[in-house]
């Protein structure tokens, strides 16, 4: 972290950053894949498996996939499904619920601090 800030204070900025170099939009019918709440879903995704000391390659021996399908999952370019999600977080060793909690904490935190 850079600049003093508090951990949160600089998620917010560097999901604000993500999101303004992908240029999302707010149309509700876009695919999902393009969303605010996609984009901060997958940092969320990134952040879990880096708490846990855990590199891509891990993540994938434990999935018995390749590093380069957990790569593209986490950039977005392969969406993953809830089945896949639980087993993604298994693989992490937290549970799902533990998962959802921490991303809508996360939507949450940006969508207030977007308000502000």
């Amino acid at each position: 972290m850079s600049g003093g800030l508090s951990p949160l204070n600089y998620r917010v900025r560097e999901f604000r950053v993500l999101l303004q170099a992908t240029r999302l939009r707010r149309n509700p019918m876009e695919k999902s894949i393009y969303t605010k709440d996609y984009a901060i879903f997958l940092q969320c995704l990134r952040q879990a498996r880096k708490r846990a000391g855990l590199t891509q390659q891990h993540i994938a021996e434990r999935l018995e996939t390749t590093q380069s399908v957990i790569s593209k999952c986490e950039r977005g370019e392969r969406r993953i499904d809830v089945v896949e999600l639980r087993e993604f977080c298994k693989a992490i060793g937290i549970s799902l619920r533990e998962f959802i909690e921490s991303l809508e904490s996360a939507i949450e935190s940006i969508s207030q601090s977007e308000c502000d």
